[in-house]
């Protein structure tokens, strides 16, 4: 045996050595890990995590080659499920299964039998492929007529081959869950016009042959796991069907993993780090948000209320419900309010006591005009409806593109915004009008009756309009200047990066999150988060990120803020010596043993220098803000494979 192709990894015997008492095969390994572009990696990620976009989900690079996934308040099923999503490389494929009885198969399937790794190759071709076989969702009575062997892990695989059509799921238009023929969960799927082509030429030179009783089934395989190997009865070319024991789980799993497309490099099935976190906003903070939001709130309401009186409480109840129907509308798709979002909110309300301004100041003026009352109401919201329109589209423009374009922080912001406004059309219209129509003609309200703080104005405001524009210019002047000025102080980490801390207490020295974010308050743009894991408990482990980007600075900072309260750890390295194969006996078998233990060897020889620091379990990269929400969040990391 000269050689064996992994895959990925592929062994060749460079020499052989013959004693009497041993034999010594010495083998080069080539390949391995490929650079991976994280940037593709973190959008195909996001697109499986958070699909719609609607949920508040921090998917971003950590350092330089890890991913890091922050969810909000989430149970641990969901949490299983994210870990599932994440490490699913989702690489579809659909291969021809080998059969015995098949004559074209016959040639892979002797050299699959001498094959000890998982790739059959002739003369430098690929030509076939062990998979491992999923025997919860083939039944026992489906392996027959399938070519399969024992894996030394004692798993199951089975043979498929390799075709020159090549139909994977890159060719999809779309994956759907539904149900069989027998009511069981399943995923229908349809190509594009050159997954068609394909898949259609593929089904089509494998149908039965009554002549010869051969039959050809269609592997379907997943991450090199077959999930289904059905019968090829016709030619298959638009749409089919994923059929199988499945679950409805993992029907929803398939169908999410399909539709977001496979990633650009596979991850670790487990993360190399997981914790549960705090709000990055203190308790003090979020109640003086609270309390701020609520009063500037009752603040718009009353002052509606004193200055239009019966019509300011019919604005009032406008945009009480608004805000009612956006909430529901956010709870009905599960999104989460952030920072960002609660300020889109906050803005919808502004816009929609905007909507009732222009619709009273229009009746204003036709009652001056000395129009009826009735007349007066059907005018001013006809002739206000434009303007509001007009307003209103604009800023549902700008929601979109945020929504489009933006980051996950961005698209809090954006939902609120596009629901408030959007639904502000109802509210400020359609529902106040009907109020207004119904207390005129139950002659609940008599008149318009409303404040009016001037009365008929004649302002030149013509004649200074030399000194307005010198006045803006100059500002604009200054404006540009101080940004000139500032350089980089005026960006905080969203748009700079920073340093990302993670730091331990010594035992009986743990503090609570507001005291740790009050003695770190000195490092700019700082945000300290509470950690929790399986390894340490709440109050002795916190997150700290700044946008200060001298990680040395960042250590002297917590040095000082934490005197002799931090725990200490170090690592030291001795001589790194490589691992050699020992000679085994020179038949077969052997070389085989050798190339595996080999390739084992190979992979896991991986070193990484850490430097060592006084700060616990101190892990230091550079990396944008997020934008917690108020609550706990789940957080894990990934590395991914070969790296």
């Amino acid at each position: 045996m000269d050689a064996v192709d992994f895959g990925d990894v592929r062994v060749e015997l460079e020499s052989r050595e013959e004693t009497a008492e041993a034999v010594t095969l010495n083998y080069s390994v080539a390949g391995g890990a490929q650079p991976v572009d994280m940037d593709k990696l973190v959008a195909a990620v996001s697109r499986r995590v958070n699909p719609g976009g609607q949920k508040e989900v921090t998917i971003r690079q950590y350092g330089l080659d890890q991913l890091e996934v922050i969810v909000p308040d989430v149970d641990q099923a969901e949490v299983d499920l994210i870990k599932r999503i994440v490490s699913s490389a989702g690489v579809l494929e659909f291969r021809i299964t080998a059969n015995v009885s098949d004559p074209r198969h016959r040639r892979v399937i002797e050299l699959a039998n001498r094959s000890p790794g998982t790739m059959v190759t002739e003369e430098g071709r690929q030509i076939g492929r062990w998979v491992e076989l999923d025997t919860s969702k083939i039944a026992a009575g489906e392996e027959s007529g399938l070519v399969t062997r024992a894996a030394t892990d004692g798993r199951m695989e089975v043979l498929v081959v390799l075709d020159r059509f090549n139909v994977t799921g890159g060719y999809l238009s779309r994956a759907l869950a539904s149900y069989d023929q027998n009511l069981q969960p399943c995923v229908n799927f349809s190509f594009n016009s050159a997954g068609s082509s394909l898949f259609g030429t593929l089904t089509g030179q494998n149908l039965p042959d009554p002549a010869n009783r051969l039959t050809s089934r269609l592997g379907i395989v997943l991450d090199d796991v077959l999930l289904s190997a059905p019968t090829i009865q016709t030619v298959i070319s638009g749409d089919g069907q994923i059929t199988g024991s499945f679950k409805q789980a993992d029907v929803d799993f398939l169908v999410g993993v399909l539709n977001a497309g496979s990633l650009p490099a596979a991850l670790s099935s487990q993360p190399v780090s997981e914790q549960k976190i705090s709000p990055q906003l203190g308790a003090d903070t979020i109640r003086s948000g609270s309390r701020a939001m609520l009063f500037a709130l009752v603040a718009v309401l009353l002052f509606m209320l004193a200055y239009y009186r019966f019509m300011g409480l019919v604005a009032d109840l406008a945009v009480v419900l608004n805000v009612v129907l956006v909430v529901a509308v956010m709870i009905s798709i599960k999104a989460a309010f952030t920072l960002a979002g609660l300020a889109g909110l906050v803005l919808s309300v502004g816009m929609a006591v905007d909507a009732n301004v222009l619709i009273y100041e229009r009746m204003r003026e036709e009652m001056d005009r000395g129009a009826a009352m009735r007349m007066a109401i059907r005018n001013g919201f006809q002739r206000a409806f434009s303007t509001i329109v007009d307003s209103n589209l604009t800023t549902l423009i700008t929601g979109v593109v945020l929504y489009a374009i933006g980051t996950d922080q961005l698209k809090g912001f954006a939902v609120t915004l596009v629901l408030g406004l959007t639904l502000n059309l109802f509210t400020a219209v359609f529902c106040s009008r009907v109020v207004f129509d119904l207390a005129e003609r139950n002659r609940w309200m008599t008149k318009l009756s409303m404040s009016r703080l001037f009365g008929k104005t004649d302002i030149g405001f013509v004649a200074y309009m030399r000194p307005a524009v010198t006045a803006a210019v100059t500002f604009l002047l200054l404006g540009g200047a101080a940004v000139f000025y500032r350089g980089q102080g005026l960006l905080d980490i969203d748009f700079t990066g920073g340093t990302s801390v993670q730091l331990a207490f010594k035992e009986g020295e743990g503090l609570n999150v507001a005291e740790v974010r009050q003695s770190v308050a000195s490092l700019a743009d700082v945000a300290v988060s509470s950690m929790t894991s399986t390894e340490s408990a709440g109050g002795t482990r916190y997150k700290i990120d700044t946008s200060e980007k001298d990680a040395e600075l960042v250590e002297t900072a917590l040095r000082d803020a934490f005197p002799g309260k931090l725990a200490t750890y170090s690592m030291a390295f001795g001589e790194v010596t490589p691992l050699d194969a020992s000679p085994l006996d020179a038949d077969a078998a052997g070389e085989a043993g050798v190339v595996m233990r080999l390739l084992r060897q190979t992979r896991s020889r991986r070193w990484h220098r850490r430097r060592a620091s006084p700060l616990g379990s101190c892990s230091i990269s550079h990396s944008g803000s997020i934008d917690l929400p108020w609550r706990k969040c789940w957080l894990g990391r990934w590395l991914p494979k070969g790296l």
